[in-house]
């Protein structure tokens, strides 16, 4: 009875073996179909990050391109500005100088009609062949250069 119960044992361990291995064939599956899986989900990671990385790459060639547009734009400003202020600076020095050469024009007209009133006023005690021949300044006006009158 005992080598019986023994035999029984034997079949049944035999038995359980045959359950584990099995077993162990479908956790081997599994586990190969879990390792595809993550072989995969690698793949598509590792895709994203090269498609990541090249646009990473293009913003900053893109970055680069406007720096330099930038760096242009403000180096293209200041030669505006300079040149801007080079400008008023000779616009400034020309106004004075049209100021200064009107005032002249008034005091060289001042002086020459002071002294033709003077020379005509002596002349009317004089002849009136002497008023004639008194002299005007610039033939009569001190701005015949410019166009005669105002």
């Amino acid at each position: 009875s005992s080598s019986g119960g023994g035999g029984g044992g034997s079949g049944g361990g035999s038995g359980a073996g045959g359950g584990l291995s099995g077993s162990r064939t479908a956790t081997r599956e599994k586990m190969e179909e879990e390792k595809g899986q993550l072989k995969q989900e690698l793949s598509r990671w590792k895709t994203e990050y090269e498609r990541a990385q090249a646009q990473l790459e293009d913003y900053r060639k893109t970055i680069e391109l406007k720096d330099k547009q930038l760096e242009q734009a403000e180096k293209t400003k200041a030669e505006l500005l300079a040149s801007t202020q080079t400008f008023e600076r000779s616009r400034e020095k020309l106004l004075h100088g049209f100021v200064a050469l009107n005032r002249r024009l008034t005091e060289v007209e001042a002086t020459t009609s002071t002294g033709a009133a003077a020379v005509v006023a002596g002349a009317s005690v004089q002849s009136p062949s002497a008023v004639a021949s008194a002299p005007t300044g610039n033939g009569g006006s001190a701005r015949r250069g410019f166009g005669g009158s105002w």
